[in-house]
């Protein structure tokens, strides 16, 4: 499965390169979307602007002002469930290292989850991207927050450019989002212009 699924993404990257569009796969822009409250005014803001780098590719390339709206703080009493998945509102959960965090990881052999995105909801393991103290790696927060809003916005991984932030892994990217992130956006959203 993993194997069909690169080969599809590397082919749709493919036809985003030649500048054909298959816009009907995208969800409708604007998306809006809360912030659980268990993060701290910091690492909301970081959300915030990571969503902002969004809405400067929208701008560019759509002509919509935004196309991440945030609506607030969205207050859950018991935190992240993977029930929450199927939920009405789109929310950007703090995920836990306990059982729903091995629910999400689950299949991810070797390689640790710190962020998950869908259509509907995003996940940040603030643990898996923190040191041995808790002091968080804004860096690679950011990054991750950045990345995960990509699938919001219905992007898939991109498998063959470690420089882009739709690669599968952390490395090399950093919250810049590259020619190659662009063209796969355009390839499932109407732009204006080609990258």
């Amino acid at each position: 499965m993993a194997r069909y699924r690169a080969r599809l993404v590397a082919v749709l990257s493919a036809l985003a390169a030649a500048g054909l569009q298959i816009a009907a796969c995208a969800p409708p822009l604007p998306r809006e979307f809360y912030v659980e409250g268990r993060w701290s005014p910091e690492e909301r803001q970081m959300i915030i602007d990571s969503a902002e780098k969004w809405n400067a590719v929208g701008r560019e390339y759509l002509g919509i002002d935004r196309i991440l709206v945030y609506r607030g703080v969205y207050h859950d009493p018991d935190g992240f469930h993977p029930d929450d998945l199927g939920g009405t509102e789109s929310v950007v959960y703090l995920g836990e290292k306990n059982a729903d965090y091995d629910y999400i990881d689950e299949g991810h052999e070797g390689v640790s989850v710190i962020g998950y995105g869908t259509w509907g909801h995003v996940i940040l393991y603030r643990f898996a991207m923190s040191d041995g103290q808790g002091v968080l790696n804004e860096g690679l927060f950011r990054q991750t927050a950045t990345h995960e809003f990509g699938h919001f916005l219905g992007l898939a991984h991109i498998p063959d450019d470690p420089k882009a932030l739709m690669f599968w892994v952390t490395g090399e990217n950093a919250d810049v989002i590259t020619r190659h992130d662009i063209q796969a956006f355009c390839l499932v959203h109407d732009c204006i212009k080609q990258p």
